[in-house]
């Protein structure tokens, strides 16, 4: 917060009796209670209250901590106790109050005490009211200040977990991409970066389609992605920083919050270009193997027959059904199987 802390010799310093106006007393109040870091300045905040009220003695405490003194500890309970202004009993030959505390609630929350005393002819009801004025103002501005740190916090921890798990999705080898809903990049790891040769500057921001390399395959089907069971595998074309396209294994899977809610996908992504040129490449071969126009017969270790060309049948076992009889038998297979299959592929 001292980044935002103006000039100190642009601060408003009313003294003792110097009668500061509503206005003045509002900013040095939120001066006091938002431009400090750690805790909020309990002198400072009781030295305002004191100027305010032309006081000389105050107190201030945050929370449920009660005073040290036995005078305040009493007017603080009291307010505590019924959510109101309290006065101390009027000494013999006081006309005003002399000794007044406020507690300091919103929205039912009991977030401190404020007190003031030592006025000269004590407190008359336009100081009483100012001073009610002040606490409802100091206890709203506490509560802002105490929202504001617990949102520093909760994004303190928040970018914690996130450097955390950034180190953990770095440590995995495979490609690993987080999105929101709308497919925006929003985690990018070391093994996405390899693959797709994008760095994650480049890419946390943009939308998946970047990554794309066909034109019809769009939201649409990115969004099929929300299936019944929350998850979806498929075989995809992807395209490279470098405009070089492949094949990939793509597993998404919707992520939650803690209520459950979806708030975004995660996506495993693995290169397959090699894979599929290998079963293209076996496809093609057995499409060869298929139509050979000579007789091919494959066995395995123990001599048994796994595999035949079309033209084996077609001339091998009607000249020769009995070593295919004998063959099948020793591997398992009947001539019923052999004579099946003779009149299958004729």
């Amino acid at each position: 917060m001292n980044g935002m802390t103006p000039d100190s010799s642009h601060f408003l310093s009313p003294g003792f009796d110097s009668g500061a106006t509503e206005f003045e007393l509002s900013a040095q109040l939120y001066q006091a209670v938002f431009f400090h870091d750690g805790g909020i300045p309990a002198e400072a905040v009781q030295k305002l209250c004191c100027s305010a009220l032309e006081s000389q003695e105050g107190c201030f405490v945050v929370g449920e901590i009660s005073s040290g003194n036995a005078e305040w500890a009493e007017l603080h309970a009291q307010a505590k106790a019924s959510g109101m202004l309290a006065i101390a009993p009027l000494a013999p030959g006081e006309e005003s109050p002399s000794r007044m505390g406020f507690p300091l609630v919103f929205r039912e929350s009991m977030l401190g005490f404020v007190g003031v005393a030592g006025r000269i002819g004590g407190y008359d009801a336009p100081a009483i009211r100012r001073f009610a004025d002040f606490g409802a103002l100091l206890a709203a501005m506490l509560h802002a200040r105490s929202s504001y740190d617990q949102r520093v916090n909760a994004l303190a921890i928040s970018e914690h977990e996130i450097a955390r798990q950034s180190q953990i999705l770095n440590q995995i080898h495979d490609s690993v991409i987080t999105m929101d809903l709308q497919g925006y990049i929003t985690g990018w790891n070391m093994g996405a970066e390899k693959l797709f040769g994008y760095s994650a500057d480049e890419v946390i921001g943009r939308n998946i389609l970047l990554l794309y390399a066909d034109e019809d395959d769009g939201m649409e089907s990115f969004f099929n992605a929300f299936l019944d069971n929350g998850s979806r595998e498929m075989t995809v074309r992807r395209r490279k920083k470098s405009g070089e396209i492949f094949w990939a294994s793509v597993s998404l899977s919707i992520s939650h919050d803690e209520d459950g809610t979806p708030n975004g996908l995660i996506g495993y992504v693995v290169d397959i270009s090699n894979q599929q040129a290998a079963e293209e490449k076996l496809r093609l071969h057995a499409r060869i193997f298929d139509s050979a126009g000579e007789a091919i017969l494959v066995t395995d270790a123990n001599e048994c027959i796994v595999s035949a060309s079309r033209s084996f049948f077609r001339y091998r076992v009607s000249r020769n059904r009995r070593f295919w009889e004998q063959h099948h038998q020793q591997c398992g297979w009947g001539p019923k199987t052999a004579a099946g299959l003779k009149s299958r592929d004729r």
